[in-house]
C-alpha cells in the first residue's frame, strides 16, 4: 500500500506521465525487447492494482517507471484510468424512475408473504 506520505493518485500519475512521454526514436525496438522480457505483461497485470493503489511503494514505483518508458502500456493505463473516471461519474447518477419502480416491484415479488 502507499504510505500516507505518498498521497499521489493514479490520476496525478497520469498527468505526470503524460507530461513527459518517452520520445526516444529507438523506443519501438526497446519496447520489443521489454516485451520479450515480459515487463509489459507484468505492468499490465499490475495495472488494476496500481490504479487502486494496492501495491507496495516499490511496486508502484516500478509500474510508474515502466509506464513512463513504454508508450503502449501508458496508453493502456490512460484508457483504464479514463474509463474509471467515466464509470465513477456515471455510477453516481440516479437510475431512471421507471427502472427504480420495476426493480422495487421485482424485489417485492421475491419477499415471502406476511404471516
Amino acid at each position: 500500500m502507499n504510505s500516507p506520505m505518498n498521497s499521489s493518485t493514479p490520476d496525478d500519475d497520469r498527468r505526470h506521465l503524460a507530461s513527459d512521454p518517452a520520445s526516444d526514436p529507438n523506443s519501438d525496438r526497446e519496447h520489443a525487447q521489454e516485451h520479450a522480457k515480459g515487463h509489459c505483461r507484468e505492468a499490465v497485470r499490475d495495472l488494476y492494482l496500481y490504479l487502486d493503489q494496492e501495491l507496495s511503494d516499490d511496486q508502484m514505483a516500478a509500474v510508474q517507471v515502466h509506464l513512463h518508458e513504454c508508450s503502449p502500456c501508458f496508453e493502456a493505463f490512460d484508457f483504464e484510468a479514463e474509463l474509471r473516471v467515466v464509470i465513477a461519474t456515471r455510477a453516481r447518477d440516479e437510475p431512471p424512475e421507471h427502472l427504480r419502480e420495476r426493480l422495487l416491484t421485482m424485489l417485492q415479488s421475491l419477499e415471502p408473504p406476511a404471516v
